[in-house]
């Protein structure tokens, strides 16, 4: 009797017990769900990380840095919003949805809307960008993160890089893949005004979570690269930098707007500044 308790009691215990989960494993949790009806472009999914300096993190910010931070959810609403209007300027065919009210965050959206300036169209050096490029493929992409935009909302959709058969046609092409990109954050920003969350918030918010629990894994590390670069708000900057670099009339202004720093050093990036400052050229 005492030897079938013991029996039980060893069984019982391994079958509660639980590998401990892999970095990997951590990384693959933060990929949105396939419900998810506006998933971040692979914008680096094969690209080697070697290509950049990555800079190991200094020290966690200080309590009283934190404390000046937004809520995460009003930082990444703001940022969103802000990057929505940046890339809406790109267009040149048909005019963005403009967000007219937001009640989740209405205190943010109008005081963004009252200070920021209004959309200056800009226009891409399409010329410039092609000669630098030259054959786009799939490693091209994580120069030109724009290459990795979706055409169609097909699942198995092709990207801008393999449309691309008619390089004369690139801005035709880049318009139709950035359109619709800007029609799912558009989408995405009226799902936080009504609900105050998204699927990509929460992929977001999981993912700084993390950091400040194990933030020594994300130092030196294409994984790490990776794993940010599934967030609408890091990817969506680096496509912003990218295309910044060949554009000939309504220049970004130098300085990094505030919720961008914000988020930033929210995810504690602190090595990005060299990926941003290199993004978009050869």
């Amino acid at each position: 009797m005492k030897a079938a308790l013991i029996s039980l009691l060893l069984l019982s215990s391994c079958a509660g017990y639980r590998q401990p989960e892999s970095f990997q494993e951590k990384m693959d949790r933060y990929r949105p769900r396939n419900t998810n009806p506006n998933p971040v472009p692979e914008f680096a999914s094969t690209a080697p990380i070697k290509n950049f300096k990555v800079k190991r993190r200094g020290p966690a910010s200080t309590q009283q840095a934190v404390k000046k931070l937004p809520t995460t959810k009003r930082l990444y609403f703001m940022a969103l919003y802000n990057q929505y209007r940046t890339l809406s300027s790109y267009i040149t065919t048909s005019k963005p949805k403009e967000l007219n009210h937001c009640p989740s965050f209405h205190t943010n959206f109008v005081n963004m809307r009252q200070s920021l300036p209004s959309i200056a169209a800009k226009e891409l050096n399409y010329e410039k960008r092609l000669s630098k490029m030259g054959s786009p493929n799939e490693k091209s992409i994580i120069v030109y993160p724009e290459l990795a935009l979706p055409m169609t909302t097909a699942k198995e959709s092709p990207k801008l890089y393999q449309a691309m058969n008619d390089q004369a046609k690139y801005s035709v092409l880049f318009e139709n893949a950035l359109t619709l990109h800007l029609t799912k954050t558009y989408s995405e920003l009226e799902e936080l005004c009504d609900s105050g969350s998204s699927e990509n918030y929460y992929t977001y918010e999981n993912l700084t979570r993390h950091i400040q629990r194990n933030g020594k894994e994300f130092t030196n590390s294409a994984d790490s690269f990776k794993a940010y670069m599934k967030t609408t708000l890091f990817s969506n900057m680096a496509l912003v930098k990218s295309l910044e670099k060949d554009t000939k009339k309504g220049r970004f202004p130098a300085s990094t707007p505030s919720e961008q720093s914000l988020f930033l050093e929210q995810l504690e990036a602190d090595w990005s500044h060299d990926y941003f400052s290199k993004v978009g050229r050869p």
